[in-house]
């Protein structure tokens, strides 16, 4: 367990603290303990691994969830701090301990040794009601944040839920949680480190893609390939057949409704078919052709793909 002094949050210095420790091994950080303990909605063992594997080159460019909870998370320490009616502070280091690392959005120092010490953790969310129990990810990453700092006693999760209202959860610190985390991390960490993938997981083909991005040679597919090969031909197949089936559908209704913009049925709109301006593209080819220099200087190759076909 230990502190190090935090990079600038979302830089590529920080992604890599929290890929790495300084003795080359994977470590995971408290946002990711719900991927760990398999109860993560957006991500599993296999996109933990590809996020380990790939060393980060450019800084985290923040979604708009992201830049939602940036600009609003000063303001629901602030809350905090009148919940508690005590100063809380924002660490300008991060915390350690085994392969868990923790920033903190907020801490409470105790004045009187009976004082409990409270992080806090700021959320905005478009999925969670304050009515409800606390998350099982905020509950993980509650575990791991208590972890890594021994001497705090609670999570404050302070939180401005999907109707728009303040509200928070309490985390008390769970030993045997922490020990289940922890031990977990280890397992899953030392995996990592020998470059091996969970067994338990079957890879998505945007995984794949990550983890092998260049293919070569020729493997023998297990028996159950034949099922699998003839459900994805009858799914293409059924899909050709809807597709056909939508277009004489949209030929109708358009032949319908000719030059009028909305069709209605009893009086009631029903469909329309309304005029839109074109949009302005730029003629690559000739463009091409009266400056192939200009051109030529701002082409970016793309990043190679997979295209999977069948033989």
């Amino acid at each position: 367990m230990g502190t190090i002094l935090k990079p600038e949050h979302g830089s590529v210095e920080w992604l890599r603290v929290r890929q790495r420790d300084t003795a080359g091994r994977v470590r995971f950080g408290a946002s990711e303990a719900p991927v760990l303990m398999g109860v993560s909605k957006f991500s599993n063992m296999i996109d933990l691994a590809i996020n380990k594997w790939t060393e980060a080159t450019e800084p985290n460019e923040p979604n708009a969830a992201m830049e939602r909870g940036n600009v609003l998370e000063p303001a629901l320490v602030d809350y905090a701090a009148t919940l508690m009616g005590c100063p809380v502070t924002t660490p300008a280091v991060m915390y350690t301990a085994g392969r868990l690392i923790a920033t903190l959005d907020g801490i409470t120092e105790a004045t009187h040794p009976d004082d409990p010490v409270t992080i806090v953790e700021a959320k905005t969310t478009t999925f969670h009601s304050n009515d409800d129990p606390l998350p099982v990810e905020y509950y993980w990453q509650g575990i791991a944040q208590l972890a890594c700092v021994p001497e705090a006693d609670r999570v404050l999760f302070v939180c401005l839920d999907k109707r728009m209202r303040l509200g928070h959860w309490v985390l008390l610190r769970d030993e045997n949680a922490i020990a289940e985390l922890v031990a977990q991390a280890d397992a899953v960490g030392r995996k990592l480190d020998a470059r091996e993938l969970p067994t338990d997981v079957a890879p998505t083909e945007a995984q794949v893609r990550s983890l092998f991005p260049q293919s070569d040679g020729t493997v023998e597919l297990p028996v159950a390939a034949v099922s699998v090969l003839e459900l994805y031909q009858a799914a293409r197949a059924t899909r050709e057949e809807a597709e056909a089936v939508e277009k004489t559908a949209r030929d109708q209704l358009v032949a319908m409704l000719g030059a009028a913009e909305v069709g209605t049925i009893a009086g009631e709109r029903v469909v329309s078919f309304k005029s839109r301006k074109g949009t302005v593209r730029v003629d690559m080819k000739s463009l091409e052709l009266a400056h192939p220099d200009l051109v030529a200087a701002y082409r970016v190759p793309g990043a190679p793909v997979r295209v999977l076909r069948f033989l």
